[in-house]
């Protein structure tokens, strides 16, 4: 079936007034032409209104140009996916010896290392180099063994990205450049965010909405984090991008090289991607930075992303020659995802679900969880901040640093001792001696840190749990 812009203005009409976005950018391929549309604000504070040429941030939809980058350099006879990492980094080391040793190209774009997400240290190490990142690996601790499950998380993408500079001898957004956004047209791409001109009026600004309220977030570039989660684009853009994963295009990347990486690498078993599923996908697998999956009988390939203030959907139906990009300014999941298998439904010819009213429910479901967590977590805060324990938080203040985590600063105002990261100062409240706990409302945080004390009293480092699958992982900090 072709789409018109009727049927995609109708869409955007419906997902806007029921999801708590402030804009969404949406385009097609339906095999004959491609439309656009968008609809939104996406400068709230200026009042400009987003365009099928604003740009967002993609967030892990990043993945696949990675992965694509990777392909460019076997087509070259610079890498093969099934050489050891520690062929092409000498230097290379993860913290199980085995996995340093066997760890291929291969393994790191299909998320099966081992490691869970560890996401607290891209917070803590925002400033960090992609090579002080790589290096970090060796302190990271797996959660499953190697080659064992499917683990979704970001430090294999940053390793892919070294790995790039590494051979190509190119920096990674140079490389991109050249290599994929250049010879496709993708001319209102970007790496990294901080490349676009900052007056440049296409930009949108990330928000957060909550029961009609928008809320200006922090803009976070994810430099660090690079090949994992860090492009900029347009939906226009991405359908560039899309229709050259179904048809290909040899002179940037082999056909060899294009389906290795839209075929199956690693199944995605019940639970090990999210804790809601639909009976439409009857199958779902990983393959190089990107999702396989059979929807309705039909092979659908897809990644999303989410950053915060940003969330992103691509995807394409090779056999159907369908694609298809959305994008919004807010962290609104639902919009983009229900917003796509509504239009694939309509391209296909096949009857509705009600997706929005899918995701709908779940986005609704999660905000009542959070809303209980919240109340308990607030009781809880109100507790502490009535009790009082021995010590004195100027004892405390400094920089703290794990080898994997990076450096935590700690310091006092008003009285009260602050942990700094991801660009705000969370407050601690004492809980006993050298017991602190650091709560945040937002993200739901409750972390417990214990200060450690040297023979002579003075306060030399902390330990806190901060990766959840890794509970009785107590991370060592040391102060500097």
């Amino acid at each position: 079936m072709k789409s018109t812009e009727q049927d995609l203005q109708r869409l955007l009409d419906h997902a806007l007034a029921t999801c708590d976005a402030t804009s969404l950018s949406l385009s097609c391929w339906d095999g004959s032409e491609v439309v656009s549309c968008a609809k939104g604000l996406a400068v709230c504070e200026k009042d400009i209104a987003a365009t099928p040429d604003t740009l967002y941030s993609i967030g892990s939809s990043t993945k696949a140009f990675t992965a694509a980058s990777i392909g460019i350099l076997v087509d070259r006879g610079l890498l093969d996916l099934d050489e050891p990492v520690k062929t092409y980094l000498p230097d290379f080391r993860m913290a199980d010896d085995y996995v340093t040793e066997h760890l291929t190209v291969r393994d790191i774009l299909c998320h099966r290392c081992g490691l869970p997400r560890h996401d607290i240290s891209l917070d803590f190490r925002e400033e960090d180099s992609i090579e002080e990142m790589v290096k970090s690996l060796a302190y990271l601790k797996p959660a499953f063994p190697f080659r064992y499950r499917f683990h979704y998380q970001n430090h294999m993408f940053i390793l892919a990205t070294l790995l790039v500079e590494k051979v190509s001898g190119q920096d990674f957004s140079s490389f991109v450049r050249d290599h994929i956004f250049r010879p496709l047209g993708m001319d209102s791409s970007y790496v990294y965010g901080d490349e676009i001109d900052p007056d440049d009026s296409r930009l949108s600004a990330p928000y957060d909405v909550m029961d009609g309220k928008v809320k200006s977030v922090p803009r976070t570039w994810l430099k660090q984090a690079a090949g994992a989660g860090s492009f900029y684009s347009t939906t226009k853009d991405m359908i560039k991008w899309l229709r050259f994963r179904i048809h290909g295009d040899e002179k940037v990347l082999s056909d060899r090289m294009r389906l290795e990486a839209q075929s199956p690498q690693m199944v995605i078993k019940k639970g090990e991607m999210q804790s809601y599923s639909f009976p439409e996908i009857t199958s779902s697998d990983y393959g190089f930075g990107w999702f396989v999956e059979s929807y309705r009988g039909v092979l659908t390939i897809h990644h999303g992303g989410a950053l915060n203030g940003y969330r992103s959907m691509q995807l394409f139906v090779p056999e159907k020659d369908i694609a298809i990009s959305a994008l919004t300014n807010s962290n609104a999941i639902d919009a983009v995802e229900s917003i796509t298998y509504d239009l694939l439904d309509l391209l296909l010819g096949l009857p509705a679900c009600d997706w929005l009213g899918r995701y709908r429910k779940i986005t609704l479901d999660m905000r009542k969880d959070y809303a209980t967590q919240l109340a308990e977590l607030q009781k809880k805060k109100a507790e502490l901040a009535a009790s009082s324990s021995s010590g004195e938080p100027a004892d405390y203040a400094g920089i703290y640093e794990h080898p994997g985590y990076g450096k935590l600063p700690f310091t006092v105002e008003g009285g009260v001792l602050r942990a700094h990261f991801a660009g705000e100062a969370y407050p601690l409240f004492s809980t006993g001696p050298d017991q602190f706990t650091l709560l945040h409302e937002e993200y739901l945080l409750a972390q417990e840190f214990t200060f450690l004390r040297g023979e002579d009293g003075k306060v030399t480092g902390f330990e806190s749990a901060l990766e959840e699958m890794l509970p009785d992982e107590m991370m060592h900090f040391t102060r500097i």
